[in-house]
């Protein structure tokens, strides 16, 4: 038909001017970012960054069919990275010396409007990463190195294939008196779990990812070093293995679940537990599926401790045991029938600071209250009520937001209220239709890597354009909020999706791109109102007002069910967890600097807590950590019993958890 195609073209040519256009705006908006915030892209950056769109990484391999993995060290990633970090480097030197920046002395205090730094700051930064993403530029092939990560000497960390194999490296170092520590995905902070420099040999068990279902499907039996589910080519871990070889697909392919995991997915199994990890909840534990768990303890024995009744069974001071018992090498877990979260991420203001504000606070959660008022819930009071429940505080002044998340098993009501949760496929049957959560895309997370590494990466305290830029950053990240005019709207997404990756809304984040370091302390979930209330003084106290504006930190608050392993931090008492994190740098203060004043501010005001197993703890602080557990000696005994030349033992730990007193 003449018309159509008239039509036709007619709209190709508006579409053609229409991409034109934006293509030039884009490149005004980056170039602005480029002189205010980040330094690092111009007409030859696209030109250096899209000769490498389309390429595949020389590094990166394919998983075999079978989903095994390569033999040998040709799939150890960390074997040559610095053709990616060498573009990188030429590209931030090219702007540098195009636009006459010197990198030493980027940000200086001048008359500039700090306002409109902060609103041309926070402009770029997401018309960088809108510029990335719709150019389809494979930036990140830029951060494939991260320079900064400590990590162990790959090539020579050991990689059994079987249970057998295990007990013989056990054995060996068992005669030698050498020192063992295991690698799971190198999620946890390494001088923590394996300590690189600690001197003995490491061993990782990615080969012992064998399992076995129980005939009625409702236990499943895996190895070890099977992954919860998929891992980045951006994480720490550089073996390549393959999605089907994880537990997250294997329990799919049968229509099962779990009742719940953590943020994220791409720790081994037995790193996940044995660290007493959890999710976003304290209605379900992951612990009460663990039916079995089989190790090898010092003297290289094969033991299996199974669930009692009686809670000073042994079986619970292996469950989590940070690898001080001996090699875990098989857990068997309880399994529950699949699952869809429907969830809802709210955006709000965290405090008044302005008469606007009181229209933009959260309506359903004050989490500074101590009790429930005005139809607002306490924080205790909200983690209580919510299936799933997460809240995040960016504590900066200019950004002031809490965002919370929450999800819940979906209901007949949910499908009547979004109608396109099913849809029917070609037979006819009504299928579940997924519409996921989203948080960091991965261009996102480019920007804040080069922000925070390249161009904000010298100590506090930070020139005034600094901080207003660092702010911008942090705003920019977070979900929006209409504070345009006084109305109760606030930034709101709403999301459904399968039990996995639902229960997990931080597993697109990637460790190279996003270094962030932890420190998470859990509390007696009684003790909420008062410790929001220390931080919230803490902050607003005049001394340390430059310490929170130049930090890019941000405060995540979540809860967990009692557990009954003795040194779960959840032992005996439900908790609520405060995660302090933020990106690092070398440049940076260090993190043990960084988070000491949170951990004094808690124990001069007598507030008990613990630490999580595989982040950032007070140092030398074995005494208090001990007071903490009332199953502590009979963990030690038991320790003592499993590893008498102490193999599994290391300097940290002595430090951490048992002492000095250690019976050589």
């Amino acid at each position: 038909n003449p018309s159509n195609q008239f039509l036709a073209d007619f709209r190709k040519g508006l579409f053609f001017i229409w991409e034109f256009w934006m293509a030039k705006i884009s490149c005004v908006n980056l170039l602005t970012l480029c002189s205010v915030v980040l330094g690092i892209v111009n007409d030859g950056t696209l030109g250096v960054t899209a000769a490498l769109h389309g390429t595949a990484h020389p590094n990166v391999s394919t998983s075999r069919d079978d989903g095994g993995y390569a033999d040998g060290t040709e799939d150890c990633v960390c074997a040559s990275r610095s053709s990616s970090l060498g573009v990188f480097e030429n590209v931030l030197s090219l702007f540098d010396q195009e636009m006459e920046l010197d990198p030493e002395n980027f940000f200086v205090d001048t008359n500039h409007n700090m306002e409109e730094i902060f609103r041309k700051a926070k402009t770029g930064m997401n018309e960088f990463a809108r510029t990335v993403k719709n150019k389809k530029l494979d930036y990140l092939q830029m951060f494939e190195y991260d320079p900064f990560a400590v990590q162990p000497d790959w090539s020579a960390v050991l990689r059994p294939r079987s249970v057998d194999e295990v007990q013989r490296l056990v054995k060996e170092h068992h005669d030698s008196a050498k020192t063992l520590r295991v690698i799971g995905s190198a999620h946890s902070w390494p001088q923590g779990m394996y300590q690189p420099d600690h001197g003995g040999s490491l061993i990782c068990l990615d080969h012992i990812n064998h399992f076995k279902w129980k005939e009625d499907l409702s236990e499943i039996t895996v190895g070890a070093g099977m992954k919860l589910g998929h891992i980045s080519r951006h994480s720490y871990f550089p073996f390549k293995i393959s999605d089907e070889n994880t537990l997250v697909y294997l329990l799919r392919q049968k229509k099962k679940a779990v009742p719940d995991l953590g943020g994220i997915y791409h720790q081994s199994v037995a790193g996940f537990l044995l660290n007493g990890c959890a999710g976003f909840t304290n209605k379900h534990s992951i612990y009460d599926s663990i039916q079995s768990i089989s190790l090898i303890d010092g003297k290289g024995t094969l033991k299996t401790y199974t669930r009692s009744d009686d809670l000073n069974d042994e079986f619970y001071g292996v469950g989590v045991s940070m690898g001080l018992l001996g090699v875990v090498v098989e857990i068997t877990l309880k399994v529950v029938d699949e699952f869809n979260l429907v969830g809802s991420q709210v955006a709000s203001v965290a405090y008044p600071t302005k008469p606007k504000h009181r229209y933009h606070l959260n309506s359903a959660l004050d989490v500074f209250a101590s009790e429930d008022s005005n139809g607002r819930l306490s924080l205790e009071s909200f983690f209580d009520t919510h299936e799933f429940a997460r809240v995040t505080w960016s504590t900066q002044p200019p950004v002031n937001k809490i965002v919370t998340w929450t999800a819940w098993k979906e209901t007949h009501a949910d499908r009547e209220r979004h109608p396109s949760m099913y849809a029917p496929n070609d037979d006819g049957d009504f299928v579940f239709q997924p519409k996921p959560f989203t948080e960091l895309k991965n261009w996102h997370q480019a920007a804040l890597h080069l922000m925070f590494f390249h161009r904000l990466n010298n100590p506090p305290p930070y020139s005034h354009i600094q901080r207003r830029v660092l702010n911008a950053a942090m705003e920019a990240a977070e979900p929006n909020i209409d504070t345009r005019k006084p109305s109760s709207k606030t930034g709101i997404q709403e999301w459904w999706d399968s039990w996995c990756p639902a229960m997990s809304p931080d597993y697109e984040a990637m460790d190279n791109l996003l270094p962030v370091k932890f420190t998470e302390i859990w509390f007696p979930k009684n003790e909420s109102a008062r410790v929001m209330k220390l931080l919230k003084e803490y902050f607003a106290s005049p001394e340390n007002r430059e310490y929170l504006y130049s930090g890019n930190f941000q405060l995540e608050l979540y809860p967990s069910p009692p557990c009954d392993f003795w040194l779960s931090p959840s032992h005996s008492f439900g908790v609520l967890k405060a995660g302090l994190n933020y990106m690092w740098s070398p440049k940076n203060r260090d993190p043990i600097r960084t988070f000491a004043p949170f951990w004094k501010l808690f124990r001069d005001n007598s507030v008990p807590f613990r630490f999580h197993w595989g982040k950032y703890k007070q140092p030398d602080s074995w005494a208090y950590t001990q007071s903490q557990y009332s199953k502590v000696d009979q963990f030690l005994e038991l320790r003592r019993k499993n590893d008498p030349k102490n193999i599994f033992l290391t300097p940290y730990w002595r430090e951490h958890l048992v002492g000095p007193e250690i019976r050589d």
